[in-house]
Order: C-alpha cells, then sequence, then structure tokens
C-alpha cells in the first residue's frame, strides 16, 4: 500500500513523487513495461517505463508521479478516485492500486 500526503493552496496544483522497488521473481532475464490506469481528475506518470532484470531476487526502483488540480468541495467533503499501474512482461502482471483523495477542511 501506499499512502503518500500532498497539499497545495486553494487554486493550486496537487503533486507527489513516491519510489518503489519491484523485486523479480522469475529465473533468468526478465523485461516489464508498465501500463497506467489513471485515476479521473489525476495525471499519473512512472518513470522509468520499462525495467530489465537479469536474475531471480534482483529489485529496481521506479518513480511514480501524481499531480492533479485542485477541485472544489464543500467544508468536510471529500473525494476519492482510483486507478492501477500494472507491470508485465507479456506472461506475468503485477498491479498496485492507486487512489487519489481530495478533502476539504471544515
Amino acid at each position: 500500500m501506499i499512502e503518500q500526503s500532498a497539499a497545495a493552496a486553494a487554486g493550486g496544483r496537487l503533486e507527489a513523487v513516491v519510489r518503489r522497488r519491484l523485486t523479480s521473481i522469475a529465473k533468468g532475464r526478465g523485461e516489464y513495461r508498465v501500463s497506467i490506469r489513471e485515476p479521473a481528475g489525476v495525471a499519473v506518470a512512472v518513470e522509468p517505463a520499462k525495467l530489465v532484470f537479469d536474475g531471480e531476487g534482483r529489485e529496481l526502483e521506479f518513480r511514480i508521479r501524481v499531480s492533479a488540480d485542485t477541485v472544489k468541495l464543500s467544508p468536510g467533503s471529500a473525494r476519492t478516485e482510483f486507478g492501477s499501474i500494472t507491470w508485465s512482461d507479456g506472461k506475468r502482471r503485477v498491479r498496485s492500486p492507486i487512489g487519489f483523495t481530495w478533502q476539504q477542511p471544515y
């Protein structure tokens, strides 16, 4: 589970960057490409877009950048949208959900 907070002034843009690692469980070389299903109203970018593993147990790092404009909400309310990133080598898939919540304090 990824939990990362971001804040912006009214009318600003919300942005966050998180670093994550993926570990290969396959023997031998493996090449995984990312696909992104963005939460509504949120831009998501993953770098690098391809991870190349050279053996079992190998760990590689990637970065997820999310950004969204602030939304107008009534005091005390919240809005959450969901999406995901998926790494695939054509046979196997590794999926990580993404949740993005806008909150308006009282």
